[in-house]
C-alpha cells in the first residue's frame, strides 16, 4: 500500500511540473504558483488547469505590448499581467497553500 501512494505522488509532481506528459503550459504555470510563493502540488487539477489556460493567453495575447511569439520576454511579461491581474486570489491561495521550502 505503502509502495502505491508514492508511485502516486511522484506522478502527481510529475504531472503538475509538466513533464509527464510534457505540457509547456503547465510547467509555466507550476514555475508561476511557485514565483508566487504557492505550492502547485496542493492545488486542484481545475485550478492548475484554469491558470495554465489563462496564462497561455496572456503569453499569445496578439492586442497586447508587442512581446513576440512565446518568447523568454512574452512569457515574463504574461506572468506578470496574469500576477496583476489575479493578485487577490492569488493572495488567498498563498495563504492557503504555501510553498514550503525544504
Amino acid at each position: 500500500m505503502l509502495r502505491s501512494r508514492i508511485l502516486t505522488t511522484s506522478w502527481w509532481k510529475s504531472f503538475v511540473d509538466g513533464t509527464n506528459p510534457e505540457d509547456e503550459g503547465r510547467k509555466l504555470a507550476a514555475q508561476f504558483f511557485r514565483k508566487h510563493s504557492i505550492d502547485p502540488y496542493k492545488l486542484e487539477h481545475a485550478t492548475i488547469n484554469d491558470y495554465k489556460r489563462w496564462l497561455l493567453l496572456e503569453i499569445h495575447d496578439p492586442i497586447g505590448k508587442k512581446k513576440g511569439k512565446g518568447g523568454p520576454k512574452a512569457i515574463g511579461l504574461g506572468m506578470e499581467k496574469l500576477g496583476e491581474l489575479k493578485r487577490f486570489e492569488l493572495e488567498k491561495l498563498k495563504r492557503s497553500f504555501p510553498l514550503e521550502i525544504s
